[in-house]
């Protein structure tokens, strides 16, 4: 059984610490559209989702998320490099002990093509996708508001036996807190947060500065402090 991570907040070093196989975990990423939902700020994002900031079923989910302390989540949140005000905020409010928490940019900038051969030693078989396009679940691109019902989706992921890749936005907040909450211990996979790092693969083509060689984005190593 492979060991429990235990995060030190280097950019480089805690990407080698996450897994596909092994003792099941559940990493959720944080960034300024999930911070919009804790304080009910209207947002809209470039990915093609936005938020009115109103108080909705999502936007209590987040809350929970971030300031609570759940048994096998881990928590990527923004670094004050890239994001200052958002870094400052998941700080004051979470709950989760520190060594479960790393950098929402996890897999982006810097360590985007470190992920990307990791990824690359496994099949497309081997896991198991929600996505807005290419997924095994396929989810709105703005599943926000209007809120996404995710049940059934849900119910599908209580059967699935490989880890677990979810591209969704912000909804992803919801679906893998009821996902990890919900089902049965024996049966949890490991289910990771991707955001866009996989976007090339699915959608065909770069979506995101960092993932075009030479941008200053590209080369970034992010820090703690």
């Amino acid at each position: 059984m492979a060991k429990t991570i235990r995060f030190t907040q280097d950019f480089k070093q805690d990407l080698e610490r996450i897994r596909f196989a092994g003792r099941p975990y559940a990493f959720v990423r944080f960034g300024d559209g999930e911070r919009a939902h804790c304080v009910n700020r209207p947002v809209k994002a470039a990915a093609g989702w936005a938020y009115d900031g109103s108080d909705t079923p999502l936007s209590r989910k987040v809350r929970t998320l971030v300031t609570s302390n759940t048994p096998g989540m881990y928590l990527g949140i923004s670094c004050p490099c890239c994001d200052k005000p958002s870094h400052e905020w998941y700080q004051r409010n979470m709950t989760t002990p520190i060594d479960r928490v790393t950098y929402a940019n996890l897999f982006v900038n810097g360590n985007h093509k470190r992920f990307m051969r990791m990824y690359g030693t496994l099949k497309r078989s081997d896991i198991f996708l929600v996505s807005c396009a290419k997924g095994d679940i396929t989810v709105p691109k703005n599943a926000v508001n209007p809120e996404w019902d995710y049940t059934k989706a849900l119910e599908k992921l209580l059967t699935v036996r490989k880890p677990i890749f979810v591209a969704a936005g912000p909804i992803k907040c919801g679906l893998i807190y009821d996902y990890w909450t919900q089902v049965p211990e024996e049966n949890r996979q490991i289910i990771i947060d991707i955001g866009s790092s996989l976007d090339p693969m699915i959608h065909g083509r770069a979506t995101r500065r960092y993932q075009k060689p030479g941008t200053d984005t590209s080369t970034r190593t992010c820090v703690w402090s």
